[in-house]
């Protein structure tokens, strides 16, 4: 188990699944065996798109699920399932949308930016800098 795993984290999902599958097909696995590590073969390959851990990793992201698990729960859980609280999909996902920028420290980056998107829809231009005097934005 430590070498697929060393596998799984540095990349090599793919030979990971070769070797269960040989695994499986040796003369001394019982039945339960044989299909226990085709399962895990056939899932590895299904989400091998997703396993990328090695590049996951270099980016500094968590690939624990208990890391994930615990975001989940401060971002959705935590305020979507308070007492009472009704959702359509439209709106939980415009307040995770939200949620996420809130947590993320970007609130006052988003409010710029959308103080300037609707600048730019109602008027058709983009909002001048502040240094340039109002004569100037005419």
């Amino acid at each position: 188990m430590e070498q697929q795993t060393h596998q799984l984290l540095t990349g090599q999902t793919a030979q990971v699944v070769a070797d269960l599958r040989q695994l499986a097909q040796a003369a001394q696995r019982t039945p339960t065996q044989q299909t226990t590590l085709t399962k895990v073969a056939d899932y590895f390959e299904h989400n091998l798109p997703y396993m990328q851990y090695d590049a996951y990793l270099a980016q500094g992201w968590p690939i624990a699920s208990g890391v994930i698990a615990g975001a989940c729960r401060r971002l959705v859980k935590d305020r979507c399932e308070l007492s009472g609280m009704r959702w359509t999909p439209d709106g939980v996902e415009n307040l995770l949308g939200l949620r996420a920028v809130a947590e993320n420290g970007d609130w006052a980056a988003y409010h710029q930016f959308r103080k300037q998107q609707r600048h730019l829809r109602l008027y058709g231009r983009p909002v001048c800098p502040p240094s340039v005097g109002w004569k100037h934005r005419l």
